[in-house]
C-alpha cells in the first residue's frame, strides 16, 4: 500500500510515516518508481509505535521496544518450526513404523 494508506490505516499523519522511514525506524520498501511502499507488517510496526509514542515512550525507546518485539517473533517462529519438525519427524516414523 502507499505512504496515504498506510497513514491512514496507522492514524498518523503521512509527514509522521515519511520521517519515521527517513530515519529508518520503521522504513518502507521501495517500488519500482521509487515511492514508498508499504506492508501489513510496516502497518502494524507504525501503529505500535504511535501507541508507544502515545504513552510517553521516546523514538530511541521505540526503536528498542520493535527490536526487541521483533526478535521475540522471530524465536516464536523458530519454536514452532522446530516443534512442528520434530511432529512431523514423529508422524514419519509412525507411518514407516505401520504393519499393513
Amino acid at each position: 500500500m502507499n505512504i496515504g494508506q498506510a497513514a491512514k490505516k496507522s492514524k498518523l499523519p503521512v509527514k509522521t510515516v515519511r520521517y519515521y522511514d527517513d530515519i529508518g525506524l520503521v522504513p518502507a520498501l521501495r517500488g519500482a518508481r521509487g515511492y514508498r511502499e508499504y506492508s501489513t507488517n510496516e502497518v502494524r510496526h507504525l501503529q505500535f509505535v504511535a501507541r508507544a509514542r502515545g504513552l510517553g515512550f521516546s523514538l530511541d525507546d521505540c526503536r528498542q521496544l520493535l527490536s526487541i518485539c521483533t526478535r521475540i517473533v522471530l524465536a516464536q517462529v523458530l519454536m514452532l518450526k522446530v516443534s512442528s519438525r520434530k511432529n512431523f519427524r514423529r508422524l514419519i516414523k509412525r507411518s514407516l513404523s505401520f504393519k499393513h
